[in-house]
């Protein structure tokens, strides 16, 4: 069964195939981009990287996703996750404390991420 539905905003839509989510769409912040910088972002939402779960637990999550992403390149994970959370920080409007927050999250679990992720 494939559902589309609003999620939390107007302008986010979500769909899911069998109740497995299977794309996200946030129209406020759509816009062409890098693919390193969509999965940087996609990663962080959908993995919930920067709330507080165990870093290892994180680093295979985050490894899993890049691998079923496909043709991405798992070294870049961290810095685009980083580089995500930055960009949405600095947007106008944009949730900021949380942004960082995550930010600082992943800056001090980098290592066990890094090392987990290889």
């Amino acid at each position: 069964m494939i559902r589309i539905e609003q999620v939390g905003f107007p302008s986010v839509l979500a769909r899911s195939v069998d109740a497995v989510p299977a794309a996200f769409i946030d129209f406020d912040a759509a816009h062409s981009g890098a693919r390193r910088d969509d999965l940087g972002y996609a990663a962080w939402l959908w993995l919930d990287i920067g709330e507080e779960i165990d870093a290892e637990l994180q680093g295979r999550r985050l490894a899993d996703f890049f691998a079923a992403y496909g043709g991405a390149d798992i070294r870049d994970a961290v810095p685009a996750l980083i580089d995500a959370q930055v960009s949405l920080g600095s947007r106008s409007g944009a949730p900021r404390k949380w942004a960082e927050r995550c930010r600082e999250w992943t800056e001090r679990n980098r290592a066990t991420l890094v090392a987990v992720i290889k």
